[in-house]
């Protein structure tokens, strides 16, 4: 039976046909293996540790706890019964009365959170040299000790081990495609806003951020109608310093989470899990005054004359918290271990003198009747009549392949000679459905002595170095 394809359908492929034959770059990557290559050195010891620093956080959590899913519906409308206006009219005064108050209406509130797409271009890879060795002492058994790579978005679109990155030069450009996809989309997570895109048609499409879902001014996105009962709770620290203002932060902390926990009571959702996201020394700066703030909270013991008030807390139970915290990775707030997520994708300020600034978030993961509240969402080119569907059929044998799971494409653009170049694409998006039951705290300032290092080069505390190459041993000619 002859598939017939709509006209939508006709347009992305005549798209995708035209980026098959953009010719592929004639610069070259550097390739494992061969004559200046990266991994030619004789006698190199097998056993290879990596420096390489990945971003990490809340997507790579979701990743991880099954919190994705796939759509084939750009523009998927959620919705949300936000309450009911007042009632209206009086109460009869006799018993045969026929005039009665009448019930207000529900209301209802909807939301349209479209996909983000993203592309990227591998180095071009000379085809004609792949398998290329120096000579029998080039070091082909090495092994990768570490794994911080984005291994697992390259496997699903070309099969391979890790520890082929140091003899195939394809699964060493993919990695690299892989590892470069991850680090230059990472921070779309919070900061991602379509109005960034707004004038693109496709190729690079921004999708919203959790720093715009975690928000207030809610509306409508049919008729724009305000929504405040969908609204996040969204509170301010206003820069204080978290070391030198323990109490204020913890209550904070507490405060924001009794209310999340109060409301979802209230409206009857269930039980709820919930997850506090932070950087790392934002965690640090918290645990260090926690526990002194925690178990010393209102319970002062007042001296014989009434003018002060001293709280008395055993200093090994602080520690000893301390601790449990930084090993559980979790708050506790009311007796319940809330677990903490540590993202070094969230943007951190430096206000000098070793202080910096950044935001904390308490995000709903899932609860209630509908499951997963929190996860991200990937557009499925494995739909039936998507691109993954069609490749088995009037496009079979064309050079593109849909991964596994069908959250990635990738085509492979036009030889230039013998060079060839990889594009890998992907639409995805973040979804929230309980806005109303995520929080967030604004401007947290703590002191830093020694800071991490950094995944996004350009910054601070990025650390690199080596070479992308190596010329290795030089022959002379046997004839002069």
């Amino acid at each position: 039976m002859t598939t017939q394809l709509t006209n939508e359908q006709m347009k992305v492929l005549d798209q995708l046909v035209q980026e098959r034959y953009k010719a592929s770059s004639a610069t070259t990557g550097i390739a494992p293996t061969g004559n200046n290559a990266l991994f030619n050195t004789p006698g190199l010891n097998p056993l290879v540790p990596t420096t390489y620093v990945p971003p990490k956080g809340v997507e790579q959590f979701l990743e991880r706890n099954g919190h994705v899913k796939s759509s084939t519906y750009m523009q998927e409308v959620y919705g949300i019964i936000t309450g009911q206006t007042a009632d209206s009219g009086s109460d009869p005064t006799t018993p045969c009365s026929d005039e009665a108050a009448t019930p207000g209406s529900l209301k209802f509130c909807q939301q349209v959170w479209p996909f983000g797409e993203f592309t990227m271009n591998s180095k071009s890879i000379r085809m004609d040299n792949l398998g290329e060795l120096v000579n029998s002492a080039s070091p082909i058994d090495l092994q990768l000790m570490n794994n911080p790579f984005a291994t697992e978005v390259a496997t699903q679109t070309v099969p391979m081990q890790v520890n082929e990155i140091f003899r195939s030069a394809i699964a060493k450009e993919m990695v690299e495609l892989a590892n470069g996809f991850s680090r230059r989309y990472a921070r779309q997570i919070w900061t991602g806003n379509p109005a960034n895109t707004v004038g693109n048609s496709g190729g690079t499409l921004q999708f919203n951020g959790l720093q715009r879902m975690v928000n207030t001014g809610y509306r409508d996105a049919i008729s724009g109608t305000t929504c405040s009962a969908a609204d996040s709770l969204v509170m301010d620290a206003n820069n204080i310093i978290i070391q030198n203002n323990a109490g204020t932060v913890v209550r904070n902390f507490v405060e924001a989470y009794r209310s999340r926990l109060k409301l979802a009571d209230d409206i009857q959702f269930g039980d709820v899990q919930y997850a506090w996201v932070m950087r790392y020394q934002l965690f640090l700066a918290l645990t260090d005054i926690w526990p002194c703030a925690y178990l010393t909270y209102r319970c002062y013991t007042a001296a014989p004359s009434g003018s002060s008030a001293t709280g008395f807390v055993d200093t090994s139970a602080q520690a000893t918290l301390r601790d449990e915290m930084r090993r559980g990775m979790f708050l506790l707030i009311d007796g319940i271990q809330v677990p903490v997520i540590i993202d070094n994708t969230l943007d951190e300020a430096s206000n000098g003198n070793g202080n910096f600034i950044s935001d904390a978030y308490l995000l709903p993961l899932a609860g209630g009747g509908m499951g997963q509240l929190l996860y991200m969402e990937y557009f499925n080119y494995r739909n039936q009549y998507g691109l993954g569907g069609q490749l088995a059929g009037a496009f079979a044998g064309q050079n593109f392949k849909v991964s596994s799971d069908g959250r990635f494409v990738t085509v492979m653009l036009a030889p230039n000679g013998f060079c060839q170049q990889i594009q890998m694409r992907t639409r995805k998006r973040v979804i929230l459905r309980t806005p109303f039951l995520a929080a967030r705290i604004d401007n947290l300032q703590y002191n830093v002595y020694v800071h991490e290092r950094e995944w996004q080069p350009g910054t601070s505390f990025f650390e690199n170095g080596g070479n992308t190459s190596f010329v290795g041993q030089q022959f002379q000619s046997p004839i002069a």
